[in-house]
């Protein structure tokens, strides 16, 4: 009783303590460790720009704020009139105030209204010519808390509390000692990895300004009325972005959270952990299939591949490349369903549809990899796959794949043929394939790559590879899922030579097909992907499976963790040394230009409303938001026609005040160009996003895939309900016959 008390008084305590912090957080200090600073030197606590000198003084750090009511607040001294105070603010100067002359330090609050989340808020001092200006200190802040991360904390603590509670002092073994334990030591793991994530800010990955982007697009898109999200609406100055190319259902949960005020660092933290916790669980679930017979291999198989070297180093941190983090999750589940469609239980061919349906919605590049990847290992299993007919089973796969996914494959395939995109500026160069290939000893190495990239096996991908080899070789008359480890053992090796300079890539980049998917894949070490789930699957497995290791488990098992411990030590020490991303000059959330229509200027993104012809249409007023345009006009001449300042993807459609469809066209630089009907009377021209009726197609059908996947679930209780068992005769020999009529037994 004391322990249960004693639990639940900690746990109040943490609760309060961040609902406490969520109530204080009203305002945001720009340090000046993060201010820019053009003009002028620093005197004591303040930056002064002497007389003279003239233009902008300091600029202060990218920061994100909800919509809402704001007070910037400015601790300044200025001897002349002329200099001002800016707010930045959706790509514009958003308002200006000019410092009042005062010889002491004086303070100028400037009130602001945000009608829409910002991204790219920040501060800077223009000084005039005459005078000099000193700044001591930047800030904004509210009258209520800034935004609700610290309640989001409190909420998630709550329900941690609440399960640890259950396990710890209700389970009463409803719950299996052995899964309680893989439970607390996963999540343990899972935090350690996460650890560099409990910073203030956010490492500076390569990807992580698009992936938080996406997020903040998905959100958007989201209050505007889009479900699911194809265009972001408010990108490149509210001409809008598509996305639809780019698998994004993961990312969904991340933005409905900043729906409700979350920041956009703690919302991509809270994704990339519930990357590293389920990709634990994945592994140890699919592990403990696979290797049935042990107790201890899954959970040390999961802990192995969640510390993997270039996962966490790589993927993870340099990169910030949720997409393939995401889709290494169900690596582990391509290894069970492989197994189970060629050499193991056929009838659970579903395990590989559900492993390829949610790669697709992870990372197009992972997908063509785990193609070749699964290519290969069929390779080794030619002969059974047609004489036992297990291809029978894989069109099942190819059949769910296509269907489950036919709501996202549907709109891909009509914007990658029908929109007219630039796609060439989303292929690389050759030479990036060459300037990265490795030699075969940076394969062990921990830093490859320059910098803290980690392009690495690591010490425990070493041991794996050595234990691998030893039972492929030693152990013989190998049964199913012994042959199949020797099989991932094979592959391990295959694709890592693939990274490695042994390869003649020059040679074989001379054939179209070759050099168009490695343009494709981008870097050659994406490849130790496929690698690193093939070692700690086939490294663990021999450990248990060899006659001669097994005798060694423990020293094995041991040794294989402290070397992980020590490798992901030293890349996350690095990583959470290293400054946050808020440099000055970098924002947050960065649009990235991949997928624009071909033809696109950029530089001519006004946000304005054109018309055909100013003096045969008057436009009386318009209203823009986001992806969707509201044109007031009268129009009386025939031929006539206005364009909306949206670019003109597949998807939007324009409406008169009566709801009736007008034609839409692609004008000047893509925009949305609609062709007005004449009309003695004014016009209320609406132009909005509304998708094309063949996606409805392929809604429909996954939806009848999701029917019948329920269906098929419970296909043994649908059988029981639609044929309740017969009650037996009271004489045991009597029955009846087909027609009704009693039987007597002979």
């Amino acid at each position: 009783m004391k322990q249960r008390i004693l639990f639940i008084l900690i746990s109040v305590l943490f609760i309060f303590g961040m609902l406490g912090h969520h109530f204080s957080n009203r305002t945001f200090v720009f340090g000046q460790d993060y201010w820019t600073v053009d003009l002028g030197e620093r005197q004591e606590d303040r930056y002064v720009s002497d007389d003279g000198q003239e233009g902008r003084m300091l600029t202060t750090t990218y920061y994100s704020l909800n919509k809402g009511d704001y007070m910037v607040t400015i601790n300044y001294s200025a001897s002349a009139p002329g200099s001002s105070l800016v707010v930045e603010a959706y790509e514009r100067d958003f308002a200006t105030a000019e410092l009042p002359v005062s010889s002491e330090l004086t303070r100028l609050q400037i009130p602001i209204s945000l009608e829409r989340d910002s991204t790219d808020f920040r501060l800077h001092v223009e000084k005039a010519a005459a005078g000099a200006v000193a700044v001591e200190a930047l800030q904004v802040g509210r009258d209520q808390p800034l935004d609700n991360d610290y309640a989001y904390l409190a909420v998630m603590m709550t329900l941690g509390a609440a399960v640890l509670y259950y396990l710890l002092f209700c389970n009463k073994g409803k719950i299996a000692q052995e899964t309680v334990v893989a439970i607390v030591v996963l999540t343990a793991a899972a935090f350690m990895i996460s650890a560099p994530y409990l910073r203030p800010n956010v490492f500076r990955g390569d990807d992580l300004s698009y992936h938080a982007y996406k997020i903040e697009g998905i959100k958007d898109g989201l209050l505007q009325g889009q479900f699911p999200v194809y265009v972001y609406p408010y990108t490149l100055k509210g001409y809008g972005y598509l996305q639809a190319l780019y698998p994004s259902l993961l990312i969904y949960p991340a933005s409905i959270l900043r729906m409700f005020g979350v920041t956009i660092e703690v919302c991509f933290k809270s994704l990339m952990f519930a990357m590293n916790l389920g990709t634990g669980w994945m592994t140890y679930v699919t592990a403990k299939k696979l290797f049935r017979k042990h107790k201890f291999a899954p959970l040390l198989t999961a802990l192995l591949y969640m510390a993997g070297l270039y996962r966490v180093g790589c993927s993870m941190w340099i990169r910030s490349a949720f997409g393939e983090v995401a889709a290494m999750m169900f690596l582990p589940l391509v290894i069970l369903g492989l197994y189970e469609l060629l050499a193991g239980n056929r009838k659970k061919w579903w395990y590989l549809a559900i492993a390829y349906s949610a790669l697709l919605q992870c990372h197009m590049l992972s997908c063509i990899m785990v193609a070749l990847f699964s290519v290969v290992v069929s390779l080794f299993y030619v002969d059974g796959f047609f004489r036992e007919k297990r291809w029978i089973e894989l069109l099942k796969v190819f059949g769910c794949v296509l269907a489950f996914n036919a709501w996202y494959l549907v709109p891909f395939v009509l914007y990658y043929t029908k929109a007219n995109l630039d796609l060439d500026r989303v292929m690389y160069d050759g030479g990036l394939w060459r300037r990265n290939i490795l030699y075969v000893t940076e394969l062990f190495q921990i830093h490859t790559g320059g910098g803290l990239q980690t392009n690495s096996l690591g010490m425990a991908g070493l041991i794996c590879m050595v234990l691998g080899m030893i039972g492929m070789l030693t152990q013989k008359n190998k049964d199913s899922r012994q042959m199949y480890l020797a099989v991932l053992m094979a592959c391990s090796i295959i694709f890592a030579l693939l990274i490695t300079n042994l390869v003649p890539w020059e040679l074989l980049k001379q054939s179209d097909i070759i050099d168009r998917m490695t343009e494709m894949i981008q870097f050659p070490y994406r490849f130790l992907v496929i690698v690193h789930v093939c070692l700690v699957f086939a490294g663990v497995g021999w450990l248990y499976e060899s006659n001669l290791l097994k005798k060694y488990v423990p020293q094995i098992s041991c040794m294989l963790l402290l070397a992980s411990l020590m490798t992901i030590q030293i890349v996350l020490t690095a990583y959470s040394s290293e400054r946050g991303m808020y440099a000055p000059g970098t924002p947050l959330v960065a649009a990235v230009r991949e997928y624009l229509i071909k033809g696109t200027d950029l530089g001519d993104l006004n946000r304005q409303v054109y018309v055909s012809d100013e003096t045969k249409v008057h436009i009386i007023d318009y209203t823009l938001d986001g992806n969707q345009a509201e044109v007031r006009l009268l129009c009386q001449q025939e031929g006539q026609y206005v364009e909306a300042p949206i670019f003109n993807y597949p998807g939007y459609g324009a409406f008169n005040e009566q709801g009736r469809r007008l034609p839409v066209a692609a004008g000047s630089n893509n925009r949305v160009r609609v062709n007005l009907p004449t009309s003695p009377d004014e016009q209320m021209i609406t132009v909005r996003f509304v998708g094309k009726k063949i996606f409805w197609v392929g809604y429909g059908i996954t939806l009848a895939a999701v029917f019948w996947a329920v269906g098929y679930v419970n296909r043994e209780r649908l059988r029981r309900f639609r044929k309740p068992e017969r009650k037996p005769s009271e004489n045991p020999c009597i029955k009846l016959s087909r027609r009704g009529h009693r039987k007597r037994k002979v």
